[in-house]
């Protein structure tokens, strides 16, 4: 049964569809399915997760819960259904451990290849290869590069960063931000660190010379500063909304992918669900990261729901299925560069 839902995930990961689409519905399909075949294999291997992350799922099943039966609307059953559907997958995840990685790794090499290839011929903005947009090929390149073997890691990661500077992902670099500052943090650093100071200093002194930069990232020319600023305006203006409104109780599910929703996980579970189911993906992000070894996907995880909502709209099986993974606890691990000092 594993390798069937395995080869189906395979083809979820290809999906990165609103769900109001055909297609979209076709994913959600295929989630559900994933789920249903799933309960048999995890009734008899089931291990309850951890109190850091049992409690905070239970807190997000009530608020979905209260919302649905106290508005009883067509959005909030779907919200709910979706929340439900999410953890079966983050139990799924749970379940498969640690081979449902390598999914992610090789999406995010080939993603990385693409990107280059494409990028290089013809520069434009925001567009991904596999994925349609940048800032999700961003994402699964670099998620790919930390699920792969700590010893391939350097390697993949050189391919990561030329990929992303060039994919006019704002968000992409960003994240390679959010990389760097976890390195830092963690000091983990070996003999590989010159190759990716030097592959980032290649690549930019490549890509600004000849344009390639300005043309994958518009927004960053000093002749779109009013573009910037409007854009800024865009993103505040529905934070500004959400504080207006009551998201001590939360207004009911929604599925807003709009540039004017919210940018921000926490604040748009929040504002559909209320405060606590809000500051229960805050616990789990930040407790991940701590308790579990898998430091830099939680990081990139919190990272991007800092900044973007995908997470909770475009790729919600991605987060539950990641969420499960990498909620696996273990001894923290040294990075093989150290271990080969």
């Amino acid at each position: 049964m594993i390798p069937a839902i395995f080869a189906g995930l395979s083809c979820l990961l290809l999906a990165t569809i609103s769900i109001t689409t055909p297609q979209g519905m076709q994913v959600f399909s295929a989630c559900v399915l994933v789920a249903i075949l799933s309960i048999p294999s995890m009734a008899t291997h089931f291990h309850y997760p951890q109190r850091w992350l049992l409690i905070p799922l239970i807190v997000i099943v009530a608020s979905a819960s209260i919302h649905t039966i106290y508005n009883n609307n067509a959005y909030d059953w779907i919200g709910s259904a979706i929340v439900i559907i999410g953890i079966l997958l983050l139990l799924f995840g749970r379940y498969v451990g640690t081979k449902l990685l390598c999914v992610f790794t090789i999406f995010g090499v080939f993603e990385a290849i693409l990107l280059i290839i494409t990028q290089a011929i013809t520069p434009h903005p925001s567009n991904g290869v596999i994925f349609a947009i940048a800032h999700f090929s961003s994402f699964i390149i670099l998620i790919g590069v930390f699920a792969a073997p700590q010893k391939y890691r350097w390697a993949l990661l050189a391919l990561a960063i030329p990929a992303i500077l060039m994919s006019g992902s704002e968000e992409g670099i960003w994240l390679l931000g959010i990389v760097a500052f976890v390195m830092l943090l963690r000091r983990d650093f070996g003999k590989y660190t010159w190759v990716l100071v030097f592959t980032t200093v290649a690549t930019l002194a490549i890509i600004i010379p000849t344009g390639q930069f300005s043309a994958a990232h518009p927004n960053l020319d000093n002749e779109r500063v009013v573009s910037i600023d409007n854009a800024s305006n865009d993103r505040i203006s529905p934070y500004k909304q959400a504080m207006s409104l009551n998201i001590i109780w939360g207004t009911g599910w929604d599925y807003d992918t709009r540039g004017q929703t919210i940018h921000n996980v926490p604040l748009k579970v929040a504002y559909q669900w209320g405060i606590l189911a809000g500051l229960s993906i805050v616990i789990i992000a930040v407790f991940g990261f701590m308790r579990t070894r898998y430091k830099y996907i939680w990081a990139l995880m919190a990272g991007a729901m800092l900044i973007d909502h995908y997470l909770w709209t475009h790729l919600w099986p991605w987060f539950w299925l990641l969420a499960g993974v990498a909620s696996l606890e273990g001894t923290d691990q040294i990075s093989v560069e150290r271990q080969l000092k």
